[in-house]
């Protein structure tokens, strides 16, 4: 983190001379670096884009946050975004920061639990031709089946047979409700702030879409809950949020959520092999979490 131009930029934005105090990485994934950034104006968070992977841009997520918070859909205040790249060499977008924390998902609770299921009932009434482009609602999920089928190729490296046949089961067993909402991408109870037990704001938008639901209803299933775990999860979706589908539907969409969730962690091993991104994270996901998935989908298309 360059802190002196990130307070050259500040200072442009605010008007006013700023100075950073202090600075601490937080988080990072395979597309975005995450710094809680405490400064002579405020706190806030600096997300820069990192990896070459094809992924929304840091301007778009903001022009997408910015859209909800008008709409009054809880997210942290998008402030100001650096498309160029010329600040601290990645584009990246700054928000304020809440006074909340993220959920922990090793212990989520009844609350967090239920405000995680009513954040993504709300987000799917959202209008979506006011948040994002239009799109046929039958080619939905095939134009997210060659997202990530991009995404995973990114990186270059041997074919991988499993995920090519994952491709074509997911393009020849596309569901054909052509359902399609605001789609989060990637919600987890941990993309979710809190305060004082109170649902806050909900993060991390570079992967929304315009998509079928049913995408985000599965991913947290697919990629994070034991198998101990699911039928509550079940449960809740149907009681709060009065969603359901049938075993052959969610086999489909955890499937996709599988797919999506290898592609991504062959950019994150990328990541660390280069010493862009040395975070243990990384290292696990690329390659603990991607063979698991690629196990878990060969019971699938087998």
């Amino acid at each position: 983190m360059d802190e002196v131009r990130l307070a050259e930029f500040l200072s442009e934005k605010s008007g006013k001379p700023v100075q950073v105090v202090d600075w601490r990485r937080v988080a990072s994934s395979y597309s975005r670096v995450n710094y809680a950034v405490v400064t002579t104006v405020g706190r806030f968070i600096v997300r820069i884009q990192q990896g070459d992977a094809p992924v929304s841009s840091a301007s778009d997520e903001f022009q997408l946050m910015q859209s909800l918070a008008a709409a009054s859909f809880p997210v942290p205040k998008p402030r100001w975004s650096e498309p160029t790249g010329n600040v601290l060499g990645r584009p990246f977008v700054i928000m304020e920061h809440l006074d909340a924390r993220p959920v922990d998902e090793q212990a989520v609770d009844q609350a967090a639990a239920t405000a995680f299921v009513a954040t993504l009932a709300r987000l799917h009434r959202v209008d979506a031709a006011s948040q994002l482009p239009a799109v046929d609602p039958a080619q939905a999920t095939h134009i997210q089946i060659e997202r990530w089928r991009a995404v995973g190729k990114s990186v270059g490296g041997p074919r991988v047979p499993v995920l090519d046949a994952v491709e074509i089961w997911l393009h020849q067993n596309a569901p054909l409700d052509n359902k399609v909402a605001l789609v989060h991408g990637a919600p987890r109870p941990g993309n979710i702030l809190m305060a004082d037990g109170e649902f806050i704001a909900l993060t991390d938008w570079e992967t929304a879409h315009i998509g079928n639901p049913a995408e985000d209803w599965s991913y947290n299933l697919a990629t994070r809950v034991p198998v101990a775990s699911r039928q509550l999860w079940l449960n809740l979706f149907e009681r709060e949020a009065s969603f359901r589908l049938s075993t052959a539907q969610w086999t489909y969409w955890d499937a996709f959520n599988m797919y999506k969730a290898a592609c991504i962690n062959r950019v994150c091993l990328a990541l660390f092999e280069s010493g862009a991104d040395y975070t243990p994270a990384q290292a696990i996901a690329g390659t603990a979490e991607y063979h698991g998935f690629l196990r878990r989908l060969m019971k699938v298309i087998e």
